[in-house]
């Protein structure tokens, strides 16, 4: 589940910026890839919240996601954490003019 959240992040990412919109490639290695792992660190961190409250309001949720909860939860917050350490390397006025 991480690694396909991960996946369909970085790839909404590159689609967005760089096929529907006019961001240059020469920005994909981390300007990029900032945006994708902003995305997944967000749906992760839902998840893991959501989680427990769809099962009591008697959504089916898997017995298998409820005992993930912990490492996505975790996942979620360690690329929260990479997102803002890349966003304060990207604040520049060469980048954001």
């Amino acid at each position: 589940m991480i690694t396909s959240v991960f996946v369909l992040a970085i790839a909404y990412a590159v689609l967005r910026c760089h096929v529907a919109g006019s961001v240059p490639w020469k920005d994909f290695p981390f300007f990029i890839l900032n945006k994708g792992i902003s995305l997944a660190a967000f749906v992760l961190i839902a998840c893991n919240f959501g989680f427990g409250p769809l099962r009591n309001v008697d959504v089916p949720v898997p017995d298998s996601w409820l005992a993930a909860r912990k490492a996505v939860g975790m996942t979620g917050f360690l690329l929260l954490l990479i997102h803002a350490l890349m966003s304060f390397l990207l604040f520049k006025p060469a980048v954001y003019a």
